[in-house]
């Protein structure tokens, strides 16, 4: 089973290491360029052509860019926070894995809740979480994200935990028994930050909000919502991550929970036509500056050349073998792209081994978080 990672430099800042300064600081370097960005995704997501008028244009695009995929983060002297609409790549997810409502909720509320932390983050650093469960399906969950705007994941069912699901009480009897993982992939770090806590009650909201209250011991509030119609098809799923800065009071945290209580994003995307900055300045108890939002899309890294590149490493002995035996599919856990390896794939790869002597000592490190593709 190969596994691909997105490559990545270091640098020293933890998501649960700041200061007010800091984030004046991260305001400050933010600012220039996330006006920028703004004024180009406007002018860079619209479909319309230059003969109509520009009042027209400026209403689609705008109403291109309400609705798109995003995530949209904000500081107060007290705050940050990061609210998300994942609506697209949750539908994207569910027809690469050919997912029922139930995994596509599971894995769309996952991909919503890593792209939220990884918000925090700098370019290319990531954060992925993991569910292994031993009694409850998906026995395995996984996504991660990465700052700039990509997100991706999958899942794995077991078929006899699948057969004792279908017993109404099964769920009832037997809550789920196993662990959440989160790591932070980051900067000037040589090893992934990893904390693991137990699973709770697997609406994948609980999990997060428990590992921020054991794990990284800072006030949170994190809420993740999924909403899907009769057919399937999602029709909204994302949510809204706030955290404390320090010397914030408590009232403050409360008041934060009352409104995120109160206020459900889907209907103010959706029904009220809010947009996600509009949300989470009504959501916040005090005034915030918004500092940027990104474009999400769920998108994979993954392609033939880099499967050749990791085969390699198995070594001459090795690929002769599978190409022997007519082992020439290969195919992405996390986005189920299958690749079909020609003869001359083969070959190359033959060729390459023969040609570097080095290459045939090499091992593979399918642990090392920084050298995903």
């Amino acid at each position: 089973m190969f596994r691909f990672k997105f490559n990545n430099n270091n640098i020293n800042r933890l998501i649960n290491n700041v200061t007010v300064d800091s984030v004046q600081s991260f305001i400050a370097r933010h600012r220039q360029l996330s006006n920028f960005k703004r004024n180009y995704s406007v002018a860079a997501t619209s479909d319309v052509t230059d003969s109509q008028p520009q009042q027209q244009l400026s209403s689609k695009a705008l109403e291109h860019k309400r609705t798109r995929d995003q995530v949209v983060t904000a500081f107060s002297n007290q705050l940050r926070l990061s609210i998300i609409n994942l609506t697209k790549a949750a539908n994207v997810g569910k027809t690469k894995h050919g997912l029922n409502s139930t995994e596509t909720m599971q894995l769309g509320k996952m991909m919503s809740g890593v792209s939220l932390c990884a918000s925090f983050l700098s370019d290319e650093e990531r954060i992925s979480a993991q569910i292994k469960c031993g009694n409850r399906n998906p026995q395995y969950l996984y996504a991660e994200a990465i700052q700039v705007g990509e997100v991706r994941g999958y899942l794995v069912n077991n078929e006899s935990i699948a057969e004792q699901e279908k017993d109404y009480r099964y769920r009832k009897e037997n809550p789920p028994v196993g662990l959440f993982q989160f790591n932070k992939i980051l900067y000037g770090q040589s090893k992934p930050v990893e904390s693991t806590v137990e699973l709770e009650d697997f609406t994948i909201t609980t999990e997060f909000q428990r590992y921020f209250s054991l794990s990284e011991q800072v006030p949170t509030v994190i809420s993740l919502e999924h909403e899907h119609d009769s057919d399937g098809t999602v029709t909204f799923n994302g949510g809204i991550l706030v955290q404390s800065l320090p010397t914030t009071p408590d009232s403050t945290m409360q008041a934060v929970q009352e409104r995120v209580k109160l206020f459900k994003i889907d209907t103010l995307l959706n029904k009220e036509k809010k947009s996600l900055e509009e949300i989470l300045k009504l959501i916040a108890p005090h005034p915030i500056e918004i500092i940027g939002s990104t474009f999400v899309d769920f998108f994979c890294r993954c392609s033939l050349k880099s499967f050749k590149s990791r085969l390699i490493t198995l070594g001459l002995d090795e690929i002769k073998y599978l190409k022997q035996h007519n082992h020439d599919t290969l195919n992405c856990n996390y986005c189920n792209k299958k690749y079909v390896l020609q003869s001359q794939d083969f070959d190359d790869m033959i060729k390459s081994i023969e040609t570097s002597p080095a290459s045939t000592t090499t091992t593979t490190t399918p642990n090392n978080q920084n050298n995903k593709d």
